[in-house]
């Protein structure tokens, strides 16, 4: 986690930059500014990340953080890596004597997956997401091997053909009018853990 200075009560933590970028515009468009947030440098480092942030100039004035984390494989063992790393940090979900209330969302579709997946489910009735799809089918066809990450893939496959640069799914929600519809109902469970946080 790179050093930052805390100057908000309220944090929200994300894996890396693209979503601390995309978590900026979802909170922008929640009308929600009275949360920080910040990026810890990917699942295996927030642990560590943890460790530091309790260490920062203040800390102890915060009163809620909202952690994020991909469930990759499994939702149920991205919550106990999460909680694994709060234990490791001195804290626990919840609210306890001593610490902020501490909340988590696993980003996933189905018990699966990550941001990306998400953002796909609320793209699923655009018309160009159909390119996208013959697209990656067509460079499998022709040889390619299977993407190691499909929805990466797809993200990145989609926003090729927006108007957004560095090709971040950040990016895409950040732009104005944002390419993504943070309204849409594929959003809901992280809209309403981002206004927990807020309080």
């Amino acid at each position: 986690m790179a050093e930052q200075a805390i100057i908000k009560n309220r944090i929200l933590l994300g894996e890396g930059k693209d979503e601390e970028v995309f978590f900026a515009a979802l909170l922008e468009f929640e009308h929600i500014a009275n949360v920080q947030v910040m990026e810890y440098g990917g699942k295996r480092r927030l642990a560590a990340s943890l460790k530091e942030l309790l260490k920062r100039p203040g800390f102890g004035d915060v009163v809620a953080l909202g952690i994020t984390r991909d469930a990759d494989e499994s939702d149920a063992s991205a919550r106990a890596s999460v909680e694994s790393a709060l234990a490791g940090a001195g804290l626990k979900l919840g609210a306890g004597p001593g610490q902020p209330l501490v909340l988590v969302h696993v980003l996933h579709r189905d018990g699966r997956g990550m941001l990306e997946d998400v953002c796909l489910s609320s793209l699923a009735e655009r018309p160009e997401l159909e390119c996208v799809n013959k697209y990656l089918a067509c460079c499998v066809e022709k040889g390619q091997p299977h993407p190691p990450n499909p929805a990466k893939a797809r993200i990145h496959a989609w926003l090729a053909c927006k108007d957004v640069r560095e090709y971040q799914l950040g990016r895409a929600a950040e732009k104005q009018p944002p390419l993504l519809d943070l309204g849409h109902p594929a959003f809901d469970p992280l809209r309403a853990f981002v206004r927990e946080v807020a309080g």
